[in-house]
């Protein structure tokens, strides 16, 4: 979980039915969900950091690997950091 600058709350957490790394956020006055990835078993161990600008980082694990997805430029972008 990580607060921005205007005290909004962001959440990263693994949806086991799902097998999927979700995001949860209240930015815009009520509560979003969506799902950042969902390509095989992927979100567990997952981090979420929130920067100066309010744009959203977060780690995972997805597959065997090491993953980090961020919305810097509006839209999901997501690296695989280390393969497993």
């Amino acid at each position: 979980i990580a607060v921005d600058s205007n005290d909004k709350v962001h959440i990263s957490y693994y949806d086991a039915t799902n097998e999927d790394l979700k995001y949860a956020t209240n930015k815009s006055g009520i509560w979003q969900v969506e799902a950042v990835d969902s390509e095989g078993d992927v979100g567990r161990y997952t981090s979420i950091a929130v920067d100066s600008n309010n744009k959203v980082h977060i780690s995972y694990y997805a597959n065997g690997d090491l993953k980090y997805a961020t919305n810097k430029d509006g839209s999901w972008d997501i690296k695989t950091v280390d393969s497993g």
